[in-house]
């Protein structure tokens, strides 16, 4: 189990307060809510581990001011994170409260039980004290000290799924208050055309505003914004500015098919897993070819968070009684403590002079533009202090200029024994860095990683990835194989010189990496004229694998190989799998496709089942919708989603020139979870995406007999694979 979050924040009060008041316990969490339901599963916690009402637990949302520093919510770790953390918490709390409480009755510590709802009972009758009369700052800063790690892997106390199920929730009520509704004085606007690259010409900036009165006009170099009172004038005025102003592009964007030639491109080499030393260059590759059975490169392009909702962050600017100036943000980011420090060292300013607190926004998993926008909302503030100033990014701005999950190809080379089995496989993952969020440190992060720092007249240095080894870090994630070969190579090829901005994506390089590997296992399966359920769980020798493997199968009536009826001659029918334990750490989870591939190439997505072990489950419904959630925008990147561009700019700036997964699309889902709630629990956020987009992939190929290679598999992709098959 980690406690990594008790290493900056080891005070019970840094987790857990009490409102004496209102008898509440405060929840506080480093961890921001996204659409997850983590404020929820970390309220449920508490409510098991202190047998606790749900009305009586309440929680903040996570804010530079008060919350206990935990970095960003990311990776699929707030459970084993924050979660940990907080029943730690809580069984201090509940260590020290026995014995203040023995103390206050007149009585030995053992004398005095804990008997549920905050309540301490002492050996006379009637004898009791309650939790909200013991509470103190003195109290508040004791440490956390134990129990022993070991003990945090027994199951929850009480009912952890009726206290998150009783949690009252006003998603649906209509009190609900996103960032974008916030009270504030002045609503703004940034103006962009829809090239990255274009930057501002010559500019009148005193007949501009003049022009414009009595809006604000905010110029520094190319960064252009309006601001205002009537959110309609500010709209209006900014949407006229995007096509008039003297926008210019020095140097365009390509116009060819980046994808196409990633593997061209100069790049880092790092071997991962190095067992098979097998130089990656052409020669090499030319010499060996005769050794491959397997040899296919599956491609993803760039893709696009594709929030519903635009970005959104609230800034207000204070000059401070000594002069000293302080700005505070209100944003959806999903770091409020790395956004401050990236924010104060783009603005100049002390870290203790810039906050940060969470409201939430639109969701994404990953980076998409919500700490832009707070960097926008911050510079605009800083132009006219003593505002609050409300912020939004128009649905161009955010399909323009969001960080993009980075383009990536995935070369896989592979042979068999001759009873079968992989002997020899090599795995190779080319891609721009997927790690990019707003960090401290100019030139490494900073200023560098926000959008606009560079198009301010004294522009932040450009940012420059550099390779990393982290385990299962961005590029290589999941790249190493859980199925036990016999000879393994696995290299990450950082490109440098690509066209787009990029950085965390949900999964980052895991989706493309298990798409590429479960890919590479059904042709093998094939091959080997082998069930490829049967071939798959004859590689693992995780019994777990195994075990959602076999429950995904059953419930999609998996009947063995060769599910497919035919090729693209009418309607055709097939079921696929893809499996993946994320990070080779967390969920285990399985995935089975059937799809129909109709005769002009439209794949329709008839079902979805997805099996999954999580450990201990502490909210069923919650790890349900994750899995659910994470399976459906996987199936929307595998067959819609696609960024385009050209030399004029970024061609995808709505939803028409952007598809994705449409509601009559969504297929029937089912989820089977798997119990093992004896074993710690582990994050389920991104386990459903790579396995989901694997399966969908595989039953086209049961279906059509077509490896389509290329995402997204559109039906004129299909059309094309057909061809060239032919």
């Amino acid at each position: 189990m980690s406690v990594a979050s008790l290493r900056k924040a080891s005070c019970i009060g840094q987790w857990l307060n009490i409102d004496p008041a209102e008898q509440h316990v405060v929840v506080t969490s480093g961890k921001v809510e996204i659409g997850q339901r983590i404020d929820r599963a970390l309220r449920g916690i508490v409510c098991a581990e202190l047998a606790l009402d749900p009305k009586r637990v309440v929680s903040r949302p996570a804010s530079t001011h008060y919350s206990p520093d935990e970095g960003y919510t990311a990776g699929s770790n707030s459970i084993e994170q924050s979660g940990v953390a907080l029943r730690l918490a809580c069984r201090a709390l509940l260590e020290v409260s026995q014995a203040r409480a023995a103390r206050r009755l007149n009585a030995a510590v053992a004398e005095v039980r804990y008997t549920g709802n905050g309540e301490f009972a002492g050996p006379l009758e009637g004898a009791q004290v309650a939790l909200w009369e013991l509470w103190d700052d003195e109290f508040a800063a004791m440490q956390i000290t134990g129990p022993a790690l070991t003990d945090v892997d027994r199951a929850l106390s009480g009912n952890i799924t009726a206290a998150v199920r009783e949690a009252e929730s006003v998603l649906f009520n209509g009190v609900h208050q996103f960032v974008q509704d916030l009270e504030c004085d002045l609503h703004a606007r940034v103006v962009r055309p829809c090239d990255p690259r274009a930057r501002l010409g010559e500019l009148d900036i005193d007949a501009l505003s003049a022009s414009l009165t009595p809006l604000h006009v905010v110029v520094d170099g190319s960064f252009v914004a309006l601001a205002g009172h009537d959110e309609w004038a500010v709209i209006r005025a900014a949407e006229r500015l995007a096509t008039t102003l003297p926008w210019h592009t020095s140097v365009p964007l390509p116009n060819e098919d980046v994808v196409a030639r990633l593997q061209d491109y100069p790049r880092t080499s790092l071997a991962v897993v190095a067992g098979v030393p097998t130089p990656d260059s052409a020669e090499a590759t030319a010499a060996r070819a005769d050794e491959y059975d397997v040899d296919i490169t599956i491609t993803r392009p760039y893709q696009m968070h594709a929030s519903i909702g635009p970005s959104a962050a609230m800034a207000t600017w204070s000059a401070g009684a000594e002069g000293t100036p302080s700005v505070e943000i209100i944003s959806h980011t999903q770091g409020v403590y790395p956004s401050r420090a990236a924010i104060a060292e783009a603005l100049g300013l002390e870290t203790q002079h810039v906050h940060v607190t969470h409201a939430p926004g639109s969701g994404c998993y990953g980076h998409n533009g919500a700490d832009d926008a707070a960097f926008d909302a911050a510079l605009i503030a800083r132009a006219i202090p003593e505002q609050r100033v409300l912020l939004k990014w128009t649905r161009a701005n955010e399909h323009c200029f969001e960080p993009y999950a980075s383009a990536m190809a995935v070369r896989l080379r592979a042979n068999l024994t001759d009873d079968g089995a992989v002997a020899l496989w090599e795995h190779d993952s080319y891609s721009d860095t997927h790690v990019a969020r707003p960090r401290p440190g100019l030139g490494v992060g900073g200023a560098s990683r926000f959008l606009s720092a560079h198009y301010l007249a004294a522009p932040a240095p450009a940012f420059v990835a550099e390779p990393n080894l982290g385990r299962h870090a961005g590029i290589h994630r999941n790249a190493d194989p859980t199925y036990t070969f016999a000879d393994v190579r696995v290299a990450k090829h950082l490109l440098h010189g690509l066209p787009l901005r990029v950085s965390a994506m949900r999964t980052l390089g895991a989706f493309c990496n298990v798409l590429a590997i479960e890919s590479a296992m059904d042709e093998l399966a094939h091959l080997a004229d082998a069930d490829p359920l049967d071939f798959r769980a004859r590689h693992l020798d995780d019994t777990r694998m195994v075990a959602v493997l076999s429950a995904a199968a059953a419930a999609i009536d998996w009947t063995g190989r060769h599910q497919g009826h035919g090729p693209i001659d009418g309607a055709s029918v097939g079921c696929g799998l893809g499996s993946a334990q994320y990070k080779n750490a967390q969920a285990r989870c399985a995935v089975a496709a059937k799809v129909s591939v109709a005769d002009d190439g439209v794949i329709s997505l008839l079902k979805l089942v997805i099996a999954a072990d999580a450990g201990a489950v502490v909210d069923p419904d919650g790890v349900k919708a994750q899995l659910e959630g994470g399976a459906l925008q996987a199936a929307s990147w595998t067959l819609h989603e696609q960024v385009r561009f050209d030399e004029s700019g970024i061609l995808s700036h709505d939803w028409d020139t952007y598809p994705i997964l449409r509601f009559p699309e969504v297929p029937e889902i089912k989820v089977v979870l798997l119990d093992n709630q004896a074993t710690p629990s582990v994050g389920v956020g991104e386990a459903s995406s790579g396995p989901t987009g694997a399966a969908i992939a595989n039953a086209v190929r049961d279906a059509t007999g077509l490896r389509i290679t290329r995402l997204p598999l559109s039906a004129d992709r299909v059309r094309q694979t057909a061809l060239q098959a032919t």
